[in-house]
């Protein structure tokens, strides 16, 4: 049986409440596509995942900063079967009520998908904790954050490429 190509790609922001989960992809958004002041479910961002080399290159990812377990909302009552965007960008918690409910529905509909998962200790790792007041190492790690994103975005479209 050969393998299945799946060519949707859900990003996923796994951590617990407060643990910088939209901040995350807030500060992806803000340089892949412009600075975002009001950061909105379900936003379509004209993103630029080839900044800055190829900047005429784009994707338009469906947002949900806020975790479905957060919003007490299935992601079925948020996406349509009918209209499925092909790059996701979510942030959910982890062992949330809704986690499940997700990662089932992102399978069904035959999403790649990829989870970041950030720690909830304070600690040197990019996807651990910053310290509370810490401006340098909050910037340092979400910048390392949005690039590791970035990176397996730039590979997947790449891999979709050939």
């Amino acid at each position: 049986m050969p393998l299945q190509r799946l060519d949707r790609l859900a990003i996923i922001i796994v951590g617990e409440q407060n643990t910088g989960k939209t901040t995350t992809l807030k500060c992806y958004c803000d340089y892949y596509y412009q600075p975002v002041s009001t950061f909105k479910q379900g936003w379509r961002y004209r993103v630029t995942p080839f900044r800055p080399k190829f900047e005429t290159i784009k994707i338009w990812p469906y947002v949900l900063p806020s975790s479905r377990t957060e919003r007490g909302s299935p992601l079925d009552k948020i996406i349509s079967p009918k209209w499925l965007p092909d790059v996701l960008l979510m942030a959910e918690q982890v062992n949330g009520s809704q986690y499940s409910n997700s990662i089932h529905f992102l399978m069904k509909y035959e999403y790649h998908i990829k989870e970041f998962n950030l720690s909830n200790v304070i600690g040197p790792g990019v996807w651990d904790r910053w310290e509370p007041g810490n401006k340098t190492q909050e910037e340092g790690k979400l910048l390392q954050r949005r690039e590791q994103i970035a990176d397996y975005i730039r590979a997947f479209l790449l891999s979709k490429a050939s």
